[in-house]
């Protein structure tokens, strides 16, 4: 800290489908900030609903460090994006823009200290997350940012992390596309290594590989980041390529791209694990089956499938466009099983809002999340008639 800068606290939130254990964060130290050194907490904020089990809700990223002032200081929330994409990639799971939420000086022995807050909206209901294994996650972001390659390591990463960003909700195209652009920035770090391995040029490369100087990095990532799986491999080139410039329709590249998705990701983020060069243990960690499924940042979604009863074509309540019902949610009950999964319940009532002589039948209720859903019969939920 220089003899001007004063100390400050940022303090951002945001959705997040991870969660860390209650007591357990990420702790970051000597990031570069906008007058020196900084330090990240990553931890996740608690919500009491009063059901006696605290359940996890967004993330919270706290930056400290030094700053000539409060507006300088608020660029701290680079740091935290900066750092999100890594921690998304690691635990494989979407991690929105966390915003803003307080800033304010904390400079010892002063009298007067700048303050700022923003509005962030509270958590409504409990999302889908995954837990954060602190000793690999850490171990994974300390490589990436003492690697040589960094500056493009951390392209690939963050282009996988936007995809996770896009993986659900009829957003795939996004996500492939992503997906094969994190492929090509990974593209270089492969060859340079396998330059090095060799002790070669990329001219005695391609030639080593059989192929001339202008096939060696479309080589290198059919071949080597996907594996030989040359099917998957045209797809997503095809899929890419034709919605960053603009060539194919949008039915075209959901056809290519939707399939391959999943395998995509695979590939990129085994190759890009595979450069960080991390201790077997670490890998296997960051590949159990806990982490081996992208997890897209999805909120819980509630459906309800029934029929409309009545001989009437007037099926809309005065004053409504359209047959509607209103619902109100709630959380009903919160445990936690012996293997640290959150169990959820909610209260569900319904108000049909019907044109006279309607009626509704209801034949499920449905809850969605990233990896399915839970279908549930009536009567479950309480059905009203306005």
């Amino acid at each position: 800290m220089n003899s001007k800068s004063s100390s400050f606290v940022v303090v951002l939130r945001g959705p997040a489908a991870v969660y860390f254990e209650r007591e357990e964060y990420l702790r970051i130290t000597d990031f570069p900030g906008p007058a020196g050194a900084l330090t990240l907490v990553l931890q996740t904020r608690y919500l009491d609903l009063g059901l006696g089990t605290d359940f996890p809700g967004q993330m919270w990223v706290e930056v400290r460090g030094p700053a000539d002032g409060l507006d300088s200081a608020l660029g701290f929330a680079n740091a935290a994006l900066d750092v999100v994409p890594l921690l998304s990639f690691g635990v494989n799971a979407g991690i929105g823009i966390p915003k803003v939420e307080l800033a304010f000086e904390n400079t010892s022995g002063k009298e007067k200290r700048e303050f700022f807050q923003q509005f962030v909206p509270e958590e409504r209901t409990p999302g889908v997350s995954r837990k954060v294994r602190v000793e690999p996650i850490g171990a994974l972001i300390q490589q990436v940012m003492q690697h040589p390659e960094f500056e493009r390591l951390y392209r690939a990463i963050t282009q996988y992390s936007l995809a996770l960003l896009n993986w659900d909700g009829g957003k795939g195209i996004l996500a492939t596309a992503h997906l094969y652009m994190g492929v090509e920035a990974l593209t270089p770090v492969v060859r340079r290594r396998l330059c090095r391995e060799r002790g070669a040029e990329n001219e005695q490369l391609a030639t080593a590989l059989g192929v001339t100087i202008q096939e060696l990095d479309p080589t290198i990532r059919k071949e080597l980041i996907f594996q030989g799986d040359n099917d998957c491999y045209q797809d997503a080139k095809a899929a890419s390529d034709g919605f960053e410039h603009g060539f194919r329709s949008f039915p075209d590249i959901r056809t290519l791209g939707e399939p391959v998705r999943k395998k995509t990701a695979d590939y990129l983020r085994t190759a890009i694990l595979k450069e960080l060069l991390l201790e077997p243990t670490t890998i296997n960690e960051l590949t159990r089956p806990s982490y081996d499924q992208p997890l897209g940042s999805w909120q819980i979604e509630r459906k309800l499938r029934g029929h409309l009863l009545g001989g009437t074509d007037d099926l809309s309540a005065d004053g409504q466009v359209y047959p509607i019902m209103h619902w109100k949610s709630k959380v009903k009950s919160v445990t936690r099983t012996e293997a640290g999964e959150y169990k959820v319940s909610f209260d569900e009532k319904l108000t049909a809002s019907l044109g006279p002589g309607i009626s509704f039948r209801p034949a499920s209720y449905e809850i969605w999340g990233p990896t399915g859903f839970k279908r549930k019969e009536p009567p479950e939920t309480d059905l009203e008639e306005d």
